[in-house]
């Protein structure tokens, strides 16, 4: 009998954000290639970097407002231009907390995502 050493799943259930009651399905690490999943963690490096500070310049706001705003693009690529530019900053960042609590993908993390490994011997 052979031992199963890898199982993929490409149908996974999509968690969903709720946005004025409309539902909008939250990608996950799995739906990006290595190039995005890096711009991602770079652009969520720059969130952890940015948020926390009180003396930002008026180019780092702009750059925190730029990175919200491209975060939420990536996290829900499905809601209109027009839903997000509605939302606050602070809103956008509950999306941004939300993704990365449902990718794993979180600042100074490794990009790639893991797969679900069985230990040996597991069917």
């Amino acid at each position: 009998m052979a031992t199963r050493i890898l199982t993929l799943d490409t149908l996974a259930e999509r968690p969903v954000v709720c946005i004025d009651k409309t539902d909008y399905t939250l990608k996950t690490a799995e739906d990006f290639g290595l190039l995005d999943l890096a711009r991602i963690q770079r652009a969520q490096n720059d969130l952890a970097g940015l948020d926390k500070r009180d003396d930002l310049t008026d180019a780092e706001i702009g750059r925190l407002v730029e990175v919200l705003d491209d975060l939420t693009t990536l996290a829900l690529p499905e809601m209109p231009v027009e839903v997000r530019d509605r939302l606050r900053d602070g809103q956008k960042l509950a999306i941004i907390r939300a993704f990365q609590q449902a990718t794993g993908v979180v600042p100074t993390q490794t990009v790639l995502p893991s797969p679900t490994i069985p230990p040996t011997g597991a069917p």
